[in-house]
């Protein structure tokens, strides 16, 4: 995934996620305002593995495929509920 692509997917994630991580949809917003596509991710794996927030086996991949593409490592994946 190029830089241009990372972006785009990860700009879009707060408002996907929207229902799922409560009081720290604003810090995911500015994130995303701000450009800061890591900690973006990791903020929003963070989120939802603390939370036990669902997401799909899709979901999950796409989260792991940009917390590697931002150099995040993706250490909060592992730990998500994901919806048989």
């Amino acid at each position: 995934m190029d830089e241009k692509e990372t972006a785009r997917r990860a700009k879009a994630l707060p408002d996907r996620f929207a229902d799922r991580v409560g009081d720290e949809l604003s810090i995911l917003r500015s994130h995303a305002a701000g450009g800061e596509w890591g900690e973006l991710v990791d903020d929003l794996l963070a989120t939802l593995a603390k939370h036990k927030a669902p997401v799909t086996p899709a979901e999950r991949d796409e989260l792991r495929a940009l917390a590697e593409a931002t150099g995040e490592g993706g250490k909060y994946v592992d730990g998500l509920t994901v919806q048989a």
